[in-house]
């Protein structure tokens, strides 16, 4: 019997290996309709701030498309919960359903390469973060001038809104990359560049609402996913993981910094 292992075992010398690897011998029928799989829960996933029922109906496509068990949960499991459940919830919930199923399927452990995390891995993953970040929060804040957040709460210490934002861009970055960089991009062929596309699309689509909101954070999200991708593909989830903490890091510091409290 294979050793099965853990899909999310050795994070930081596991270059672009895929936790339940697609069929080489899929039919192109079959290969597109995975990555239009990919595609739709992204949109579902942006629907589901301002149209529930939307969010459903592209859910259902999703799964009707989708050719396997684990991408059915997944995208299943993410369009149902956008709607009700505050992000990263249903992220990290779509991600609990394909590991059950990768579990209960036995898939065996893909192979793996070794591969030494390095300084100058970590200063252009955080250098990538940190710049993509600081675009979106350069955009964002432009933009909250005028439409400010007002929370009816009084402003806590700084203390706590350091911890807040630091764990929220943790939190956020885990459930985003166990989500799209690694559930969703196990469901597609990594040989074809049609995967890294899908990706961009879904990850762009599913920050409609996001920060920044509109199409400027669709496409940013969209050009950060390829990015991504690239350095999952060099140096493994890993990098992916610490860039895009740097970024969300730099995005939720600035937003912030312009949330307005309740007077105390």
């Amino acid at each position: 019997m294979p050793n099965r292992g853990t899909p999310f075992a050795c994070w930081w010398d596991d270059p672009l290996v895929v936790a339940i690897a697609p069929k080489l011998g899929d039919s192109r029928l079959t290969a597109w309709r995975r990555n239009i799989a990919v595609v739709l829960v992204g949109v579902a996933i942006g629907c589901g701030s301002w149209s529930p029922a939307a969010c459903l109906v592209v859910g259902a496509i999703a799964v009707t498309i989708a050719p396997t068990t684990g991408l059915r949960v997944t995208v299943g499991l993410a369009a149902v919960a956008s709607p009700w459940l505050p992000w990263p919830a249903p992220a990290l919930l779509a991600v609990a359903g394909w590991y059950a199923v990768w579990l209960l399927q036995k898939s065996p452990r893909p192979n793996r390469t070794s591969h030494r995390v390095r300084v100058s891995q970590v200063i252009v993953s955080c250098s990538v973060g940190l710049a993509a970040g600081a675009i979106a929060a350069l955009i964002a804040s432009n933009r909250l001038i005028g439409e400010p957040i007002v929370l009816q709460l009084q402003k806590p210490a700084l203390e706590f809104i350091v911890a807040a934002v630091i764990g929220l861009s943790a939190l956020n970055a885990v459930a985003e990359e166990l989500l799209w960089r690694v559930a969703l991009f196990s469901e597609t062929d990594t040989r074809l560049a049609i995967p890294v596309a899908s990706q961009a699309i879904s990850f762009g689509a599913a920050h409609w609402a996001g920060i920044p909101y509109g199409w400027s954070g669709v496409i940013l999200a969209g050009v950060f996913s390829v990015a991504l991708v690239m350095i999952k593909s060099r140096w493994g989830l890993s990098a992916t993981l610490l860039a895009h903490f740097g970024a969300d890091l730099v995005i939720f510091s600035a937003v912030g910094w312009t949330v307005i409290f309740a007077p105390g």
